[in-house]
This record gives C-alpha cells, structure tokens and sequence, in this order.
C-alpha cells in the first residue's frame, strides 16, 4: 500500500482493497491481533488513510529489499519467535509482492489466508494474463491457499491472536 505503487491499480480496485483493509484493522485491533507493515526499502511509507489506523494496533513495520517479505531475516524471526503458523495476507500486488510472500510461506509450511478483495493485481501485468486467457494466478491461489471469494467469508474463520497473523502493508495494508 505504498503510493508508487497503489498508482499501478485501478482506482475502483484500490478504494475495495482500502476500504477492505480498514475493516479488518479494526478487527485485528479488536482481537489484538498482530500486524506486520511490510514495505519495500526506500519507496515511503504506508498509505497514509491504513497508517493512521494502525495507531494502537499490535503492528511491526519490516523493510524489504525483494518481492517477498521472506527475504527480510527480522521478518523471519518475527515469525518463528511468535510462533505464528497462519498468515492473512492483503496488499499490492496479487500477482507479484502477494504473490511472492504467499508462495514462500506456503514453502515455509505457513498456511497463507486471503481473499480476491484483500489483493489487487497491478493492472498492466494482470491485464495482459486475462488477454492471454490465463488466470494462473488465481488459480494459484485457489489450489494453495486458504482463498476466500471475498473479505466477508472471513467471519467463518476464529480470529484470535494465537490463531492468526495478519500481514499489512507489502502487502502494505491494513
């Protein structure tokens, strides 16, 4: 959710991801659930809308350098010591730094939750996929992660600290 690029998407699917993002905030501010801001090294800070919300939340804000927030070591340990197993993940871009963060975690034995409303696809690149008749990234999704059709399904899953760690921001959310 950083500005550079939250320009890369199209404006009805940034006002969803936000206003999406806003709820669950408030939910994980609710249960005291942890949220890490993962943002790429040198391009700003978080959108500023999700940054004033996170004020009282449990969050920790990790720098990245490459794709997936797996790339950053503090984000790792962070992991390990809280001993978190569940990531729900929003953010840019569906179809790279998501992608990218999902797809390691999935690696790294983590179960990835996340739904097509809590991701946004950087237009350019997710168009071309559609114009090809190819939606693998979706699909992607579908096979191995915990995809919800929309941020509502949510409700189904026990939302509790020790259950679940929602990652923000590189994800630049919540």
């Amino acid at each position: 959710m950083q500005e550079p690029f939250m320009l890369q998407v199209e404006k009805s699917s940034m006002d969803t991801i936000i206003s999406n993002q806003k709820k669950l905030i408030s939910i994980c501010k609710m249960n005291r659930i942890p949220i890490a801001v993962v943002e790429y090294y040198a391009l700003g800070e978080t959108h500023h809308e999700i940054r004033s919300l996170l004020k009282g939340c449990i969050t920790k804000t990790f720098e990245k350098k490459q794709d997936s927030a797996f790339s950053s070591r503090e984000f790792i340990s962070y992991l390990k010591l809280g001993g978190i197993k569940n990531l729900l993940i929003s953010g840019l871009f569906g179809n790279a730094c998501v992608y990218a963060t999902s797809l390691s975690a999935t690696k790294n034995g983590y179960t990835v939750i996340t739904a097509e409303d809590l991701i946004a696809m950087n237009s350019h690149l997710y168009q071309e996929q559609k114009a090809s008749g190819s939606s693998q990234i979706i699909c992607w999704y579908k096979w191995n992660t915990k995809f919800l059709n929309s941020f509502k399904e949510l409700a189904r899953f026990e939302l509790k600290p020790s259950k679940i760690f929602h990652i923000a921001g590189l994800l630049r959310i919540f």
